[in-house]
C-alpha cells in the first residue's frame, strides 16, 4: 500500500517563504506600486479632499498618491467658491491639475447717490457728479456713451454733444423726434423723411445711411448696442411690438420673430433680453442675436442683466440659483410652465434678491451675492465695470458695490 507524499520539512520552508514572498508582493501592489500622483497647483494653503482623503496643502504643487481611476476633486480655500475637478490618475504617473479658486463676492454699501439725474453711469469715474467738468446745469436729459467719454445732452428742444474727456459742449443739428442713441460710441438716428424712415449712424461727424424702412413705424425705438455692430428697431404696432434686427456692418435688417407680448428689450453682449407676460407671470428670455435661439433665464427682469468681460452674464433674481448642470437649453415653449414656478411675483416677493452670474461655458448657475430687501425697497442698476472687477447697484438711493476679486 502507497504512503501519501509527506513533505520535507525544507519543502515546507520553501512553500512558506514563496507564500510569504507572494503575499509581500501582493500587498507591495495594491498598496505602493499600484498608484498614481495627483499634483495640484494653486494659491496655497488651500485643502484638498479626494476618495475620502482630506489634505490641507501649504504649498504648491501639492502631491497626493492616488489608486489609477478617475477621481473628482474638490478644493477649498478660506474666502473663496470651491471648485471642483475631475480627472483620471494613470498608474506610476503624475497628472497634474490646477486650482481655479473664485474670490466670493462682497456687498458694500458706498453711501447715498448724488447724482443730478439718474442715466449718468453708476461706474467710475462718476460716482460722484462733482467730477463732470463743465458739465450743462440745465439739463433736461441726456444718454452717455458705453465708454462714458461722451454724452448726448438735451437743453430745451436741442441736443448737445458732451465730452467728458475735456469738459467741451457743443451743440449739434440733432433733432428730438430722430431719436438719437448710442451705437458703440457713434451716434444713430433714426429720420423721418417722405414717407420712410432712414436709419443713420454717424461717425466723426458724418451721416451714413444704413437701411430704410418704407412704412413708418408708430412710435419707434432705437436700441444700439455696446460693440457698435448692431441695433434693435422697436416698432409699436396695434398687436405690440415687432422687433427688427439691423447690422450696421452688413447694412442689412430682419426681423426677430419673438412672442408678441415681449418687451422691455436691453442688450446683453450679443443677446437680447426680453420681458414676457404680466406682473403675475412675468418671465425673461435671451435670444441670440447670431442663432436667434431662445433661452429662458431666471432673471428678476430684462433690464438688470449684464455680460461681464470673461463673456459670462450676472442678473438680478428673486431665488438662489446654483446649479452643476446646465439649467438652459430648453425652447421657451418647453420650459414656460416649469419656468412659472419661479417668476417674480411682487405680492410674494421674499426678504431677499440674489446676484446671479451664469457661466455661458459651463451652462451653469452661481449666486454670488444675496441682497437683504425691505418691503417697498427696489434694487436696480446692476452696472459692470470689469476693469477693477467691480459691479455696483443702486438700493433705494444707496450705492452698492460688489468685488468680483
Amino acid at each position: 500500500m502507497n504512503q501519501p507524499h509527506q513533505p520535507s520539512r525544507k519543502q515546507a520552508v520553501v512553500f512558506f517563504f514563496l507564500t510569504l514572498v507572494l503575499a509581500i508582493g501582493v500587498y507591495a501592489w495594491v498598496f505602493f506600486l499600484n498608484k498614481g500622483t495627483l499634483r495640484i497647483n494653486g494659491a496655497f494653503p488651500f485643502k484638498v479632499q479626494v476618495s475620502g482623503i482630506t489634505k490641507t496643502c501649504d504649498a504648491s504643487p501639492c502631491e497626493i498618491t492616488l489608486e489609477p481611476r478617475n477621481h473628482t476633486i474638490i478644493l477649498q480655500k478660506e474666502g473663496f467658491f470651491p471648485d471642483k475637478i475631475i480627472t483620471e490618475v494613470k498608474r506610476w504617473s503624475t497628472v497634474d491639475a490646477t486650482a481655479s479658486f473664485k474670490f466670493i463676492p462682497v456687498a458694500k454699501e458706498l453711501g447715498e447717490i448724488s447724482f443730478p439725474f439718474k442715466s449718468l453711469p453708476l461706474r467710475p469715474p462718476f460716482l460722484a457728479a462733482t467730477k463732470l467738468k463743465n458739465f450743462p446745469k440745465e439739463t433736461k436729459d441726456v444718454i452717455f456713451s458705453p465708454s462714458g467719454s461722451s454724452a448726448l445732452v438735451v437743453l430745451g428742444k436741442e441736443i448737445y454733444l458732451y465730452d467728458a474727456l475735456s469738459g467741451t459742449t457743443d451743440k449739434t443739428d440733432l433733432l428730438i423726434t430722430s431719436r438719437p442713441t448710442w451705437a458703440g460710441e457713434n451716434i444713430a438716428i433714426l429720420e423721418d423723411k417722405a414717407s420712410k424712415q432712414i436709419l443713420q449712424i454717424i461717425k466723426n461727424g458724418k451721416r451714413e445711411v444704413v437701411v430704410s424702412f418704407e412704412r413708418p413705424f408708430k412710435n419707434p425705438k432705437i436700441l444700439g448696442d455696446v460693440g457698435g455692430k448692431k441695433i434693435l428697431v422697436a416698432a409699436n404696432e396695434t398687436a405690440g411690438s415687432s422687433y427688427y434686427l439691423v447690422d450696421l456692418d452688413q447694412k442689412t435688417r430682419k426681423k426677430i420673430n419673438v412672442q408678441v407680448d415681449a418687451k422691455n428689450p436691453t442688450w446683453v453682449g450679443i443677446n437680447l433680453a426680453f420681458e414676457l407676460g404680466d406682473v403675475k407671470t412675468k418671465r425673461v428670455i435671451l435670444v441670440n442675436t447670431e442663432t436667434l435661439e431662445e433661452f429662458l433665464l431666471p432673471a428678476e427682469d430684462s433690464q438688470n442683466i449684464i455680460e461681464m468681460d470673461n463673456g459670462n452674464i450676472v442678473f438680478l433674481s428673486s431665488s438662489k440659483q446654483d446649479s452643476d448642470q446646465p439649467p438652459l437649453g430648453m425652447s421657451v415653449a418647453e420650459a414656460v410652465e416649469e419656468a412659472t414656478k419661479k417668476t417674480f411675483n411682487p405680492e410674494k416677493k421674499g426678504t431677499s434678491l440674489f446676484v446671479v452670474e451664469f457661466d455661458f461655458a459651463k451652462k451653469t448657475y452661481k449666486t454670488l451675492v444675496e441682497i437683504p430687501i425691505k418691503k417697498g425697497e427696489t434694487v436696480s442698476r446692476l452696472t459692470p465695470y470689469t476693469k477693477d472687477g467691480k459691479i455696483y447697484f443702486e438700493k433705494d438711493g444707496k450705492l452698492f458695490e460688489i468685488s468680483l476679486r
